[in-house]
């Protein structure tokens, strides 16, 4: 048994855009995953927008059964 990990490269865009991605490619995958995991860094350089972002993508990724990692 082995771990798979793709990392995503979002290129600054919003954690919320990870949350999305992380969907798109676990239901266009050929094999089913036992744990799907969203993991991100929170740096505190921009707006509130970015705290809001932060929270939002944590949100949706737990109701859509994904787990959450980050940092800050």
């Amino acid at each position: 048994m082995g771990v798979k990990i793709k990392a995503i490269d979002l290129k600054g865009e919003a954690k919320l855009k990870l949350v999305e991605s992380t969907k798109e490619i676990a239901e266009n995958a050929e094999e089913e995953y036992n744990e799907i995991w969203c993991v991100f860094d929170m740096d505190v350089k921009r707006s509130a927008d970015e705290f809001a972002d932060f929270d939002n993508a944590i949100t949706k990724a737990l109701l859509l059964g994904d787990k959450v990692a980050y940092s800050n």
